[in-house]
């Protein structure tokens, strides 16, 4: 072969290889650019998660403290209204004892308008307990709802 031929096949195969070569470079530049911007974005989608739970727990710790703040009211509340009922039963108490020791020397017609009064006092807190008996199964059933609909980290919905 001449070599003017040899020579021109070389420059081709040389530039050929030259070409592939920068070829490649740049496909791999461009995988590298694509890969940098997935790995930014992964990168963005963690930190927006991480920020999302976060701001989930900020919420969550937020109602649990204001949860727990009422109850603890709702329970003063409920000990200063017991201190109050005790007081009032000590004093019925003491008002029944002075009545026993005063009936002995009451007059009938006393003793029949205490009688009808007592009567009258039993039939309200007969009537009291009923409503009271009402409320508390409704709120026993309330909980018994609450507790098989709240949802458990062992099972799924």
């Amino acid at each position: 072969m001449p070599k003017l031929v040899v020579n021109a096949i070389c420059f081709v195969f040389k530039h050929f290889w030259a070409f592939l070569s920068a070829w490649f470079f740049i496909l791999l530049l461009v995988n590298d650019y694509r890969l940098t911007q997935v790995k930014q974005e992964y990168k963005d989608h963690i930190e927006t998660t991480e920020f999302a739970i976060k701001d989930m727990n900020i919420k969550w710790q937020t109602k649990m403290n204001t949860a727990e703040k009422e109850f603890n009211e709702k329970v003063a509340q409920l000990n200063a209204d017991n201190a109050v009922l005790i007081d009032r039963a000590n004093g019925l108490s003491e008002q029944l004892s002075k009545a026993q020791s005063k009936w002995v020397t009451a007059s009938s017609e006393s003793k029949t308008e205490y009688t009808n009064t007592l009567s009258n006092v039993f039939k309200q807190c007969v009537a009291e307990y009923k409503d009271l008996a009402v409320k508390a199964d409704g709120h026993a059933l309330d909980a018994i709802r609450l507790k098989q609909a709240w949802p458990t980290t062992d099972e799924p919905p």
